[in-house]
């Protein structure tokens, strides 16, 4: 009869144990926030249990193809976040990460995320060049883009070593030739500013090209009687020493 009171007591012990289990929250959105400095995780996690008083966080990385292994200093810590050391990682290859939830009732651990340690933040944008008939066609183009962020551009003349600044709207914009001078060898550069972080990224490559003169501008037909006159608008002061030409074309019917 003991025997079997105490196995009678014993069934719902393991049975609101697993109960306490199953509700457990795992941590959840994990974040990366990569910096040129350091690399940080952050996670959040909600308390379904009041009883939970000592909970602790233990953060573990991946190697394709390796066992995870808990992270130096980040092993049953209180706090929602933790410095993963810089000479930890290698650059050169990709991992994964997840985060343990430790309580009295068990543990949880939350889904895992990528992250590759080489990027640097803000990212390096690259430049795309399209020179065109009067005009440059540029894009910017980045292998991550914060949330919150702007372009700075660099225009410089190297015939002068002049500079000017452009603060495009978007990530791709156009230059016209009539706002440069001719013939001048012009190279640009970009960079990224993150505007929650207040931090500006290297500047990338520099790309170049040279630029033509402009065309003529507000071409139109003019008609006294039964003279027409083809005009046209160009700046002489920009451009003095220029002869123009005129062509007839004939437009199918």
């Amino acid at each position: 009869m003991v025997r079997g009171t105490g196995l009678l007591l014993l069934i719902p012990l393991l049975v609101g144990l697993g109960s306490a289990v199953s509700d457990l929250e795992p941590p959840k959105n994990l974040r990366i926030i990569n910096e040129k400095e350091k690399l940080t995780v952050t996670w959040d996690w909600m308390n379904t249990s009041p009883d939970d008083v000592n909970v602790n966080f233990t953060v573990f990385y991946q190697e394709l193809g390796m066992a995870p292994s808990e992270i130096p200093g980040c092993e049953h810590i209180e706090e929602y976040y933790c410095i993963i050391p810089s000479e930890l990682p290698d650059i050169t290859e990709n991992y994964t990460l997840h985060v343990r939830v430790e309580t009295h009732h068990g543990n949880k651990q939350s889904d895992s995320v990528s992250f590759q340690s080489m990027i640097e933040w803000p990212p390096i944008p690259s430049v795309d060049l399209m020179p065109q008939e009067f005009l440059v066609s540029v894009k910017l183009i980045t292998p991550v883009h914060p949330s919150y962020a702007n372009y700075h551009i660099v225009l410089q003349n190297m015939n002068s070593s002049t500079e000017e600044k452009i603060r495009p709207n978007l990530h791709s914009f156009e230059i016209l030739y009539k706002d440069l001078k001719a013939d001048a060898f012009y190279c640009l550069r970009a960079q990224i500013h993150d505007i929650q972080t207040r931090k500006l990224s290297p500047f990338s490559e520099a790309r170049c090209f040279t630029a033509l003169k402009g065309l003529p501008e507000n071409l139109r037909v003019e008609g006294v009687n039964t003279i027409y006159l083809l005009k046209w608008d160009w700046d002489y002061e920009k451009y003095p020493d220029v002869t123009f030409s005129v062509k007839r074309r004939y437009k199918p019917c």
